[in-house]
Parts: structure tokens; C-alpha cells; sequence
């Protein structure tokens, strides 16, 4: 079991990892700059979900991770897990491509995975706030703010970090899905509409929060509002047949079922993450130095390189 979370705020830390060898030396870094830069004087628990690791790659991660090591725990997950849900159709399974444009099936059980099962796992059940991060998401330096202290001083459900458009072959067909919940439920589609930047529709520039980094109220992601939309698309087969990715699903979920005031833009973490910087100005000058000479740790080379600026411009919606 976890160790017992002694802070006013609930709040553990999430991974998922690892695909392979390289993956696992991202972790090690990723780690060690959570630790070193907030965790090791925070202690929130960390939990790394996994089908990968092995006893000397926990070991290297426990390292790291002193002399708070007791908040990590490795949480193994069964082959189930990653395997087609039993809500799909033989005829939807069917028409489910090996890959689409290099993302295999790994890439897509991550998507679901991050987009309604992790919630329900009973390892995060007595915790109020979640914190993902990826195996490859890099702070730069120590936050301005506790993270989950703005959650809760603002009584927040979401936090996004930044935000981009997506292409339009991964979101086939998951506006119309969107479409018909929201008109179901008696939901105005402009509050979705209402983020996208420039005054055009969520379907003209498919905006989404970035996943590699987020925080949320854990008890949203099991409400009966957003399970009831997570199975339409569950049920859809999408996450399959198309690719929708966990970071559309969470600002269409967001946009269409909170309240604006409960959406929060995370300012206060200095943050990396396969060329995308996130580097607010009151972190001040220890974050900019560690920035400027960032020695780029051996992963390999589709992190380091940044995406194409005309796929994933940022977007910066206002948020009242």
C-alpha cells in the first residue's frame, strides 16, 4: 500500500512507463528533476504504473528518488489493462489499423488508459488531486507554487499547462460524437466552441490540453457526467480506429462540463517536454540559468526534436 499522505492537500503523482530501455532512462531523469526540484522537499506520493520495469531499473528510480524514496511505488498493471475493451464490437475491432501514421496500439491503449481507466485504479483512491506526468516531462526548476496548494486554494477540478490543435485525421469523427452527447444532455456546444482562440469552432482548430502534464480533481474523471462521455466514445471504438488522443477527450470533457472558474492554467511550473518549453517569469533566474545550459540527458532523438510548428502552434484560450 501507499505510504499515508500527511500534507493538507491529497495529492499523488503519476507516471506511466515504459515502452522500452530508452523510455526508462527518460524516467530516471524525468525523476530526478521531480525530486530535485520540488519532491524531495514536497513528498507527495508517486505512483509509476508499469509493465516494464524490472527490479534494477526500480532500484536506479528508488535511487533518485532519496532520501524520500518510501513515497514511490510501482504499481504493476496486467495485461488486461492494455487490451481491447469488452464494450467493442467484433465489427469495430475489425476495422481497427495496425498502426495510423507510426502510432501502434501501445500509443492508443495509453490514450484510453489516460482517459478513464487510471481514475478508477484503487492505488489513487484515497486521493483527492492527481498529477500526471510523462516519462519524459522534465521540470527546470523549483515552482513558483505548490501545484496541488493552487489546485485547492482555487478549488480547481482541471490544470492544463499548454495547449495545441491537433491534426485533423487524429479527431475523425470525434466532434460529431461530441455533438450529439452534448445535445443529448442539453449542453450549448459554444461552451466547448468558446476556448478555441480567433473566434472559430472547436471543429475548425481541434484544440487540446497537453496530458504530458496535468492535474485534476480524481472524483471528476468517476462522476457520472464524464463516465457517461468517456463510454460514448469508449463505445465508439475511437480510441482505435482513429487515434483520438486523451489530450482532445480531457478539453472537450473540460470545455463542456466545468464551470470556467474550475479550469485552471498552471503558471508556476518551469517545464520540458520534447521541445516544448513552458518557462513562467516568476520562476525567476534559477529556472532561466538551468534552462540556458540544459545538458540534454542521452534519450533518443524524437524527444529531443520539437514538433512542427504549423501541426501544434500554442494556443492560449483566456481563462476567467
Amino acid at each position: 500500500s501507499l505510504p499515508p499522505q500527511a500534507r493538507r492537500v491529497s495529492g499523488v503523482i503519476i507516471y506511466l512507463c515504459c515502452a522500452d530501455e530508452a523510455e526508462a532512462r527518460d524516467l530516471e531523469v524525468a525523476l530526478g528533476s521531480l525530486y530535485a526540484h520540488f519532491n524531495r522537499a514536497a513528498g507527495y506520493p508517486v505512483v509509476i504504473f508499469h509493465d516494464f520495469l524490472r527490479e534494477h531499473h526500480k532500484a536506479r528510480l528508488r535511487a533518485v528518488a532519496e532520501p524520500k524514496a518510501l513515497s514511490l511505488h510501482f504499481e504493476y498493471l496486467s495485461s488486461d489493462v492494455f487490451a481491447m475493451p469488452a464494450i467493442l464490437s467484433a465489427d469495430k475491432i475489425a476495422q481497427v489499423p495496425k498502426s495510423i501514421r507510426g502510432y501502434g496500439m501501445g500509443y492508443r491503449h495509453m490514450c484510453r488508459f489516460f482517459s478513464g481507466p487510471v481514475f478508477e485504479s484503487d492505488v489513487l483512491a484515497d486521493y483527492e488531486y492527481v498529477w500526471r506526468l510523462d516519462s519524459d516531462s522534465f521540470l527546470l526548476g523549483p515552482p513558483a507554487a505548490d501545484p496541488f496548494l493552487e489546485m485547492a486554494v482555487a478549488n480547481a477540478t482541471y490544470a492544463w499547462i499548454h495547449a495545441f490543435r491537433d491534426e485533423p485525421l487524429f479527431v475523425t469523427g470525434l466532434w460529431d460524437l461530441t455533438r450529439d452527447f452534448l445535445r443529448a444532455r442539453g449542453i450549448d456546444e459554444d461552451r466547448v466552441h468558446s476556448w478555441v482562440p480567433g473566434g472559430q469552432s472547436w471543429p475548425e482548430t481541434p484544440m487540446c490540453f497537453a496530458t504530458n502534464c496535468f492535474l485534476a480533481r480524481r472524483s471528476w474523471f468517476t462522476s457520472e457526467p464524464y463516465l457517461s462521455y468517456f463510454r460514448a466514445i469508449d463505445e465508439s471504438g475511437g480510441f482505435y480506429r482513429y487515434r483520438w488522443g486523451d489530450a482532445c477527450v480531457h478539453m472537450l470533457a473540460a470545455a463542456a462540463l466545468l464551470p470556467r472558474h474550475e479550469v485552471l492554467k498552471l503558471r508556476s511550473v518551469a517545464y520540458w517536454h520534447q521541445g516544448t518549453v513552458r518557462l513562467p517569469a516568476n520562476v525567476g533566474r534559477h529556472a532561466a540559468a538551468v534552462l540556458q545550459g540544459l545538458p540534454l540527458p542521452p534519450f533518443s532523438a524524437e524527444y529531443v526534436s520539437a514538433p512542427p510548428a504549423a501541426s501544434h502552434p500554442t494556443l492560449s484560450p483566456p481563462v476567467s
